[in-house]
């Protein structure tokens, strides 16, 4: 079942203002970033809050560039899990609704108005773990 927080995503209109804030102010660090063709760089940067625990920072949350459409805020929370078949199994029986059968390593969800991910750590995860998965875990550590 559900073990723990993997990341909160948000997107956000200025990186520099945003990383001063949660490395300079609350103390976190600047991980990684990822770049992905077709988007403005960096696609991602990934603050460290404690091993394993991540802030997911999508820059251009505003403007003509913000993606799919997105403005500034929430995007998604990723919770960890031990088993993602047996989770899911777990979670239709409970009412939830399932919006996709797990994708490289995860579940999305999308209940009451809020996205949720859910996936497994690097050492439970079958090798079609996303990239950017097996970077937070290595992170982490």
């Amino acid at each position: 079942m559900i073990t723990g927080i993997g990341h909160v995503a948000f997107y956000i209109s200025n990186l520099e203002k945003s990383l001063d804030f949660y490395c300079q102010k609350l103390g976190f660090r600047e991980a990684f970033r990822l770049d992905r063709e077709g988007t403005p760089s960096p696609w991602i940067v990934y603050i460290q809050v404690a091993p394993g625990n991540f802030i997911e920072l999508f820059p251009g949350g505003a403007g003509e560039n913000r993606p799919r459409g997105q403005n500034v805020g929430y995007n998604h929370v990723c919770l960890l899990v031990d088993d993602i078949n047996a989770t899911l199994q777990e979670l239709k029986g409970r009412g939830v609704e399932i919006v996709g059968e797990p994708i490289r390593g995860w579940i999305p969800i999308y209940n009451i108005g809020l996205t949720i991910q859910m996936a497994m750590p690097l050492n439970l995860c079958r090798l079609s773990a996303p990239l950017h998965r097996r970077k937070l875990m290595h992170a982490g550590k």
